[in-house]
């Protein structure tokens, strides 16, 4: 229940600076002991724009916080392979794409599969077990 309070939290602090149009959005429950991939599916975007994904691995209680950016290139499919650093409690995936535009996510690990076409920007939070 902790972790659920905290990722409502962390939804709320990002909502703040965040455009009009952009969404937050609590996706589920990874498991931390495991690797996920992030994939972002840029095809659709026009030539010289690309989208900008930033990983945050939150700890709570610690004043440290991990993050990882990554940036896609026009009309690419980009995977990245995750290991969730230790002492994570909650992961936030902030996604900005070109203006007017939408871009394809997912977050897979193991059998589970969490999809989102973001449109505008979009942060996708995840608890941690």
């Amino acid at each position: 229940m902790k972790a659920l309070g905290a990722s409502l939290l962390l939804i709320a602090l990002l909502s703040v600076a965040r455009p009009a149009g952009a969404d937050s959005i609590y996706k589920g429950t990874l498991a931390a002991d495991q690797p996920f991939t992030l994939n972002l599916d840029n095809a659709g975007i026009s030539s010289g724009k690309t989208t900008v994904a930033v990983i945050y691995y939150l700890t709570l209680g610690r004043p440290a916080t991990k993050f990882e950016v990554f940036i896609v290139a026009a009309g690419a499919r980009e995977s990245f392979l995750q290991v969730i650093p230790r002492g994570t409690r909650l992961i936030a995936i902030e996604l900005a794409p070109p203006n007017n535009t939408t871009v394809n996510v997912e977050a897979a690990q193991g059998s589970s599969s969490f999809t989102q076409a973001c449109v505008r920007g979009c942060t996708l939070t995840f608890d941690l077990q």
